[in-house]
């Protein structure tokens, strides 16, 4: 279901499990320059690259993963949020490798209906979750 119009600086959109009624992932689009530093806290604070990459880049835990793209040296930030069925964060909807693709095609849609270009899309490593 979305959550804003096209024209927003930010929007979103969300999957819900009908069998539950319960949302399953959500969608969220950031578009402007001061939209990087909010991504940035979120890798920091929540992901720990088991590679050692760069929470500024784009990536993919077992709970969110994020994309970005440019238009005009703007920036734009795209968000896949997976939820839990219960109150247990363990038993997720979705893991970190079935939320992928599925930020992949929101970004996708996204950037081409915004007109954004550069679109990197989070490499296929799942970072585990930054815990404590």
């Amino acid at each position: 279901m979305p959550h804003t119009g096209t024209d927003a600086s930010v929007t979103g959109c969300s999957l819900t499990d009908t069998a539950s009624g319960r949302t399953a992932v959500e969608f969220s689009g950031w578009y402007g320059d001061w939209t990087d530093r909010p991504f940035e806290r979120l890798l920091t604070h929540n992901v720990s690259p088991s590679d050692g990459g760069d929470t500024r880049r784009p990536m993919t835990s077992e709970e969110f993963g994020r994309a970005t793209a440019r238009r005009d040296g703007e920036a734009a930030n795209f968000l896949a949020f997976g939820h839990a069925r219960g109150t247990d964060v363990s038993d997720r909807y979705l893991t970190g490798r079935q939320l992928r693709p599925l930020l992949d095609a929101f970004a996708e849609d996204q950037a081409e209906l915004r007109g954004r270009v550069d679109l990197e899309p989070p490499s296929a490593t799942i970072h585990p979750v930054r815990r404590g």
